[in-house]
């Protein structure tokens, strides 16, 4: 790992100035940001949302109960998590869905429901099925989603230490990239772990834009993906620590900045091309 930065990273001292900035970005046109997280299994996605919340909850929160060293998906129904801030609830919401698997093994989210839920048409509670997609005919499904109801921004989160993917994995998330694209969707991947696939990181996190082997992962997520470099961002979840960390919360909170403003964006493209519904 040589000195100079592949990225010019976020100032490790604004914590607090970031946290306003979330609370201070407005919707336009919707109550809330809908924001949603799809992946492998165990990249990290339940505990990227413990990890936004403890940052506003000023401690290190397990609400999601992610589990660790799993080889199933921990998340079984869709529901949207709520953060409140100081007694107000934050502007956004993030859904977490079940994790994707190899196609042949009959498990895992089906990439039919993903779609379903960019659209809106997925309620919440909805338990998935990794053989069969929601039905149109069954109760969850939500024929006539409003605005408010559908997604303004698909996060992708993949393992640093464990990035690379099945074939049919990986053709699962280029497909559902596709789709998103067609529906004008904005797209940012999370690159989580990065600690145990550097261990200067690891010494350091704020080593983490000076990491060459994290600009290769980085590297490889926008060859294999087809994202943007700049739409991908390196984040390190809380996992084994039971205090906060300033260096983990900046980086979740740049990351998270991104992915409200892009959802932003997504919504002035949509109320000025008046396609808003």
């Amino acid at each position: 790992m040589g000195n100079s930065v592949w990225r010019q990273g976020p100032d490790w001292k604004e914590r607090d100035a970031m946290k306003t900035k979330l609370t201070k970005i407005e919707p336009i046109g919707v109550d809330n940001f809908n924001i949603m997280l799809h992946g492998p299994i165990a990249a990290g996605k339940s505990s990227f949302v413990d990890s936004v919340k403890s940052v506003f909850v000023d401690h290190v929160a397990v609400n999601v109960l992610a589990q660790a060293h799993t080889d199933h998906s921990c998340t079984q129904t869709y529901s949207g998590h709520r953060i409140e801030y100081k007694g107000s609830a934050l502007p956004f919401v993030i859904y977490d869905v079940m994790g994707m698997e190899d196609s042949m093994a009959s498990k895992g989210m089906h990439s039919d429901d993903i779609l379903n839920a960019l659209k809106g048409h997925i309620r919440e509670g909805y338990e998935f099925d990794p053989k069969e997609p929601l039905d149109a005919t069954s109760e969850w499904y939500n024929a006539h989603p409003s605005k408010n109801e559908k997604i303004h921004c698909l996060v992708c989160v993949v393992s640093a230490n464990n990035i690379t993917l099945q074939k049919t994995v990986a053709q699962k998330m280029r497909d559902i990239r596709q789709q998103a694209n067609k529906l004008g969707i904005p797209q940012i991947v999370i690159l989580t772990m990065p600690d145990l696939a550097c261990p200067k990181v690891a010494s350091d996190l704020k080593n983490i834009f000076s990491s060459t082997e994290i600009k290769t992962k980085v590297d490889y997520c926008s060859n294999e993906l087809g994202a943007p470099l700049n739409c991908i961002f390196p984040v390190k979840n809380y996992h084994s620590e039971t205090k906060l960390n300033d260096a983990i919360d900046v980086l979740v909170l740049d990351a998270l900045i991104h992915i409200v403003q892009a959802a932003k964006d997504y919504l002035w493209s949509l109320q000025h091309s008046g396609k808003a519904d």
